[in-house]
């Protein structure tokens, strides 16, 4: 029996979804099954091309050989000043590059691999001639994306947690009404009754109310995570600020 494409896609897109390289690009991607192979095609821009070409590991980092070679004294504040400039962009664009793919709790949820990888991309930039508070900057800009990337982990073995926690014991019988009734005169006492009528859900009703409460803690989760993230975003932002004034200063030219 042939896997319908629809499915296979939705399947594909978790699969890549929970390994945490879920582009959102590829939600546009026309599906195809053949047999056993289950493949993805459609276009792709040039964010989305960085973000994949962030997973695999260059034996040379691009703009690794503009710091190489001899540097005379007489050229050693041009030197600085142009190895600062060229790793405060690197930096800057890396930065916004992932920041791009923020654009949804679905694509930041699914995307923690990515952050991952920005931050190394960012720890092995070259150093040579850069100045140390930029290289400070640097090392800042990484560490929080390593922490934004731990958030949406976090989010999911949390949450995965607390939806095992959730069974169909947690949803028992509920009271749906009340009656009552009497005997003996008005003001002289006398005896009353009352009922109440239970109602025990189906096993349908269970298995409903138990994806409500697990969709509940998904939702959770994720508006905690991106609480974090957004903050670890607007850290970055004012840090990237303030070091790029101080620099322009410094140098007397723009950042």
């Amino acid at each position: 029996m042939k896997l319908p494409r629809e499915c296979a896609k939705q399947l594909t897109l978790e699969v890549f979804a929970d390994a945490g390289i879920l582009i959102p690009e590829f939600e546009q991607w026309a599906c195809d099954v053949e047999g056993t192979v289950i493949s993805l095609t459609g276009p792709m821009n040039r964010d989305a091309l960085r973000r994949m070409g962030s997973l695999m590991d260059s034996p040379v980092p691009s703009n690794a050989t503009a710091h190489e070679g001899y540097v005379s004294p007489g050229d050693e504040p041009e030197n600085k000043l142009k190895a600062s400039k060229q790793y405060f962009t690197s930096v800057t664009e890396m930065f916004d590059d992932i920041k791009r793919g923020w654009r949804d709790l679905k694509s930041l949820s699914s995307g923690s691999v990515f952050l991952d990888r920005y931050s190394q991309r960012i720890a092995k930039l070259p150093t040579l001639n850069v100045d140390p508070e930029l290289l400070d900057y640097g090392q800042f800009v990484s560490q929080q994306l390593q922490a934004a990337g731990g958030a949406v982990r976090t989010m999911g073995i949390r949450g995965g947690a607390r939806q095992q926690q959730v069974s169909g014991y947690d949803v028992g019988p509920e009271v749906v009404g009340y009656g009552g009734g009497g005997a003996g005169w008005p003001g002289y006492g006398g005896y009353r009754y009352g009922y109440a009528a239970a109602y025990y859900p189906s096993e349908h009703d269970i298995i409903k109310q138990v994806g409500s409460e697990r969709r509940k803690i998904r939702s959770e989760e994720r508006a905690i995570m991106a609480t974090d993230v957004s903050a670890i975003r607007d850290e970055i932002l004012q840090v990237t600020s303030d070091i790029r004034r101080k620099m322009t200063e410094k140098y007397q030219t723009e950042f």
